[in-house]
C-alpha cells in the first residue's frame, strides 16, 4: 500500500518525449496513409470516368456504323431499282437480269446482316456502359465518403462531375 507522502515513480523527460515522438510518428504514418488512400480513390474515380467515357465512345461509334450501313443499304436499293427500270427486267431469275443489280442486291443483303450483328454488339456495349457507370458511382461514393467522413448524395456527385 502506498503512503500519502509517497509519489508515483516519475518518468524521465526522455521517456515522456519518446512517447510523444512515438505517438507523433504513428499519427504521421496514419496521415500519410490517409493521404495515399485519398489519392488512390481519386485515381480510381479518374480511371472509372475514363472507362465510362470510352464505353460511351464505343457506343456512339457503333451507332454511327449502324446508321452508315443503313444509308449504304438504302443507296444500293435505289441503284438496284434504277438498274431494273433501265433494263426493264425486275425478275431476279430472268436470264437477262442485270449483273450489277444482282451484285448490288447481294451486297445490300450482306450489309443488312452486318447491321444486325452491329445491333447485337451495341446491346452488349450498352450493358457494359451501364455496368461501368455503376462502378463509377460506387467509386465516387467511396471517394466522397473517405474525403469527408460522410456519404455524399448522388445529386451532389453528378453536380460536381458536371462542373469539373
Amino acid at each position: 500500500m502506498m503512503r500519502v507522502n509517497e509519489r508515483l515513480p516519475r518518468r524521465s523527460i526522455w521517456e515522456e518525449n519518446f512517447t510523444l515522438l512515438k505517438n507523433r510518428r504513428c499519427f504521421l504514418k496514419v496521415c500519410v496513409l490517409w493521404e495515399c488512400f485519398a489519392r488512390l480513390c481519386k485515381s480510381l474515380v479518374r480511371l472509372k470516368l475514363f472507362q465510362v467515357n470510352e464505353k460511351r465512345r464505343q457506343l456512339l461509334q457503333l451507332d454511327m456504323m449502324i446508321a452508315e450501313f443503313d444509308r449504304m443499304a438504302a443507296d444500293l436499293e435505289n441503284q438496284v431499282a434504277y438498274e431494273e427500270r433501265k433494263s426493264g427486267i425486275s425478275d431476279q431469275n430472268h436470264f437477262a437480269y442485270p449483273t450489277f443489280a444482282k451484285a448490288a442486291r447481294q451486297r445490300r443483303e450482306n450489309l443488312l446482316v452486318s447491321q444486325r450483328d452491329l445491333k447485337s454488339q451495341r446491346e452488349g456495349a450498352a450493358a457494359k456502359l451501364a455496368e461501368a457507370e455503376d462502378e463509377l458511382k460506387k467509386a465516387e461514393m467511396l471517394e466522397g465518403r473517405d474525403r469527408t467522413g460522410r456519404e455524399i448524395p448522388a445529386e451532389e456527385q453528378t453536380e460536381n462531375r458536371a462542373v469539373a
